[in-house]
């Protein structure tokens, strides 16, 4: 079993004689297995905006500097223009090699969205090639949640 050490950006507020901790950003979890009979050498895993007027660039910000207003329990986290609208993992060493019929989970942290018309899309690429999968139905993601997605690298 391995550890994986995350940067969960977090927030505090006090509340009478205690201070209180939120995460405001949630996460991409992404289950990759490889359907193939080789192992892949895989390069990056990011998690795009797929708005279509945007031609896959989007109108929703998904990283980038951020305004937190913590006036109550539930922070409210919203993202400076002209941000990023992609968040990207690169893989290299012996976290890149999903071997034949292997599964690894990759986790992405991103900024809680809402309003992404056309979902947001994960591209999963090795060192030669790459699969997209396009989530039309993930239109939105609440602050301090945890997406799943099944990605079949083929």
């Amino acid at each position: 079993q391995s550890v994986h050490n995350l940067d969960m950006p977090m927030i505090s507020y006090p509340e009478g004689n205690l201070l209180w901790f939120r995460n405001i950003c949630s996460l991409v979890k992404v289950n990759v297995t490889n359907t193939t009979n080789d192992p892949v050498n895989l390069a990056y895993i990011q998690v795009s905006n797929n708005t279509e007027s945007q031609s896959g660039q989007g109108s929703v910000y998904l990283a980038g500097n951020t305004h937190v207003n913590v006036a109550t329990s539930e922070p409210i986290i919203t993202l400076a223009d002209n941000q990023f609208r992609y968040v990207q993992l690169n893989l290299s060493g012996s976290n890149a090699i999903l071997p034949a019929g292997g599964t690894r989970s990759y986790y992405l942290i991103v900024a809680p969205f809402t309003n992404a018309t056309s979902g947001v899309n994960i591209r999963v690429a090795s060192t030669t090639h790459f699969n997209d999968l396009p989530l039309g139905n993930v239109t939105s993601l609440a602050r301090n949640t945890i997406a799943v997605v099944n990605f079949d690298f083929q």
